[in-house]
C-alpha cells in the first residue's frame, strides 16, 4: 500500500470559476473549487463533485494536468472532495492514469487527499486509488 495517513495538514483553496485550458465553467456548489498555481506546480480541488457538468469540469482539469507536465517535471495535487458520484470516480480514474503515466516518464506526481473524519467512504476511495495505480498518496484526516 502506498498511501500514508496524516492528521496535521490542511489544504488551502479559493472560490473561482474553472478557467484552465480554455474551459470556463461557473462555480457551482456541486462542482469542486479550483486553485491552480502553475508556477508552484500545485493544483487544489475542494468541495462536492456531483454536478451535471462533471465531465466538462474534469475534462479541463485533465487537460490542464497534461499540459502542465509538458513544461514541468512535477505536480502536487491536493484533493478535499466531500462527495463523489460515479462520473466523478471515472474522471478521477483518468486523472490518476495521467499521473501514473507521467511518473513512468520520470516525473514527480504528489497527491494529498484530505477527507472529513466522518466520511469513511472518501478515505476508502483515497486508499483504493492509491492501490489501483500504485501511486504514493498522503491521506489526511481533517
Amino acid at each position: 500500500m502506498n498511501a500514508t495517513l496524516s492528521n496535521n495538514q490542511k489544504a488551502s483553496y479559493q472560490n473561482q470559476n474553472l478557467r484552465i485550458t480554455g474551459h470556463s465553467i461557473p462555480y457551482l456548489n456541486d462542482l469542486p473549487k479550483v486553485k491552480y498555481e502553475s508556477e508552484k506546480n500545485v493544483l487544489f480541488l475542494k468541495g462536492n463533485s456531483t454536478g451535471d457538468l462533471i465531465n466538462e469540469f474534469y475534462e479541463g482539469v485533465i487537460e490542464s494536468i497534461q499540459n502542465h507536465f509538458k513544461d514541468s517535471d512535477k505536480l502536487s495535487l491536493y484533493l478535499y472532495i466531500n462527495e463523489l458520484n460515479t462520473p466523478s470516480l471515472k474522471c478521477f480514474f483518468y486523472i490518476f492514469k495521467v499521473l501514473k503515466k507521467e511518473e513512468s516518464k520520470g516525473k514527480k506526481a504528489k497527491v494529498t487527499w484530505f477527507f472529513d473524519l466522518n466520511n469513511q467512504s472518501m478515505m476508502d476511495s483515497a486508499f483504493d486509488f492509491s492501490d489501483l495505480f500504485n501511486l504514493q498518496v498522503t491521506i489526511v484526516a481533517v
